[in-house]
């Protein structure tokens, strides 16, 4: 999978239950399209032509509109242990979740299954 896939695979995996909300609002055309992204991308194949499908843009813009500009200094956050972080379960993307310290794992929003610690 080549770099601008795995940023789309990222992005919609950050977004995806904000995706599935919007999407059951809309008409079953786009249901089904938002179904097909989520089978192609779980079995982690391209999806950057059909989420800019389903967003109605450009594939370029996908990526571009999640970039924005520096939020900080890194480790300047909100207190987090550093050993809370997860990530993708087979690394196909670079979505990172974090938990309260001890807390249970993440699942990834595509696959159903727990997020690896990072």
């Amino acid at each position: 999978m080549d770099r601008f896939e795995r940023d789309v695979l990222t992005m919609l995996c950050a977004g995806l239950p904000e995706l599935r909300q919007e999407c059951a609002n809309l008409s079953a055309d786009r249901k089904a399209l938002l179904d097909r992204i989520e089978v192609e991308a779980a079995s982690r194949r391209p999806v950057a032509r059909l989420v800019s499908q389903l967003l109605e843009c450009d594939p370029e813009d996908i990526v571009e509109a999640r970039r924005g500009p520096a939020t900080g200094l890194p480790g300047a956050g909100g207190g987090r242990a550093d050993d809370e972080v997860f990530g993708c379960p087979d690394d196909s993307c670079n979505h990172r979740a974090r938990t309260v310290p001890a807390g249970e794992p993440p699942r990834c929003a595509l696959l159903g299954l727990r997020m690896r610690r990072l």
